[in-house]
């Protein structure tokens, strides 16, 4: 698929979903002024189910006419971030949280990149930043900065946040209604239909981790991996453009699938990597199982 795009009023928009942030929005306060004077479209959805955190948006977002600020009931991040979508006006499109810290410079870098490589989605390298001191350092992954982890590789940590899509890629595409895992589902349908995706070593977003509000450490339940090889299964279709990384994902699953503590979820969730499996071409198992013998089993340790 060729890269054409419709001139909108924006380079990039970014939709940032916010709730029960109250007296913790310093980072978003810095993410702000980053973005100031750039040609960036902030969407900011924020759930009304706080009041506490709306009074406090709305005196950092006051007078500032390239960010939009829309609030309802969503019910989960990937709600708001559909919501935030449908007054996306840009040719790029990204997604941010509240409580980190995107490299802005790095990642419009990376949005030239995706340009000028004429792709349809790219994503970047990241930090891993513990809240709490040291505690990354005895990680066996490799270390490039105090309390934090790099990270390139997509199946590792496939966060939406480090990635970037052109607003036609999009197209009827939108979060599924899951409490947990709706990004990595999200991902899983866009990269099957881009030919390709871009990718850049520079780091493009600084991810906040054991923060004990944050509603991303839910990552590590057992319903969210059950929820996402689920959505895997009932979506995947065998055929598609760019399975490398979507095939990559679904390993990244399984492995996880593997550590849950539920036997019942992990008995099912690798029913269901089998399913996924003998519905693949022959091309697909070869990378499949390629990839089952090449990513290494301390990949997903902690």
């Amino acid at each position: 698929m060729g890269l054409m795009i419709d001139k909108r009023k924006y380079e990039l928009s970014i939709i940032v979903p916010v709730t029960k942030m109250h007296g913790r929005l310093d980072n978003f306060k810095k993410m702000v002024e980053d973005i100031s004077n750039l040609s960036i479209q902030l969407i900011v959805v924020h759930d009304i189910a706080d009041d506490k955190t709306g009074r406090e948006l709305q005196i950092i977002l006051k007078n500032n006419a390239s960010i939009k600020l829309i609030e309802g009931k969503y019910g989960s991040a990937g709600g708001a971030r559909n919501a935030g979508l449908e007054l996306a006006d840009s040719e790029w499109i990204g997604f941010w949280d509240s409580d980190d810290k995107p490299e802005v410079k790095q990642y419009l870098d990376l949005v030239a990149k995706i340009k000028g490589e004429q792709n349809l989605a790219g994503y970047g390298n990241f930090l891993k930043i513990s809240t709490i001191p040291n505690k990354l350092q005895k990680s066996k992954n490799s270390v490039n900065a105090k309390g934090a982890i790099n990270s390139i590789k997509p199946f590792k940590n496939p966060g939406i946040w480090r990635w970037i899509f052109a607003n036609e890629a999009l197209k009827n595409t939108r979060f599924p209604h899951l409490k947990l895992g709706e990004d990595v589902c999200f991902l899983f349908s866009i990269l099957q239909k881009v030919d390709k995706v871009t990718t850049s070593s520079q780091v493009v977003y600084k991810y906040f981790v054991d923060d004990p509000l944050q509603s991303t450490e839910l990552w590590k339940n057992d319903t969210r991996v059950f929820l996402v090889i689920k959505f895997m299964n009932e979506n995947f279709i065998s055929n598609q453009k760019n399975q490398n990384t979507a095939i990559g994902l679904l390993v990244n699953q399984f492995y996880s699938s593997l550590k849950l503590d539920k036997l019942r979820y992990k008995a099912i969730s690798i029913k269901l990597f089998i399913s996924i499996f003998f519905k693949m071409n022959f091309s697909e198992k070869k990378l499949c199982v390629k990839l089952l013998i090449t990513i290494p089993f301390n990949f997903l340790e902690k």
